[in-house]
């Protein structure tokens, strides 16, 4: 970190009138904390999430497993026209829907990072 701890703590301060944080000193303090509520907090009042990609190999049989993902995704969606169709959403349905969405998001990034990083230590090794 670029910042001594004395700096740091002054900037961390609530009652301290200097204590904002720098775009670098806010990357360093993600960064090194990796704390997801941090994340959720910044991301938050822009409307937009984040995400951490987790590797997986970017094999044929993943990719398969994705559009199979995908075809059972479309079929949920598909099935949820009642919500749709009146305009009022369910609790419940929403719930299911977000998890749905995330499923797959998760799955393609996965795969995604999986491809370059497999790229990039043909490259490097």
């Amino acid at each position: 970190m670029v910042l001594d701890n004395d700096t740091l703590q002054k900037k961390l301060k609530l009652d301290e009138e200097r204590r904002w944080l720098n775009p670098d000193e806010l990357e360093d303090v993600i960064r090194l904390t990796t704390d997801s509520r941090l994340l959720d907090a910044l991301m938050r009042p822009a409307g937009a999430v984040w995400y951490r990609p987790v590797p997986v190999p970017a094999t044929r049989d993943a990719l398969k497993a994705v559009g199979k993902l995908l075809g059972e995704t479309g079929e949920f969606v598909a099935a949820m026209h009642d919500g749709a169709a009146d305009n009022v959403w369910e609790l419940h349905e929403v719930i299911d829907l977000e998890k749905q969405g995330m499923d797959v998001i998760r799955e393609i990034l996965g795969i995604m990072a999986g491809a370059r990083q497999a790229m990039e230590d043909r490259v490097n090794g």
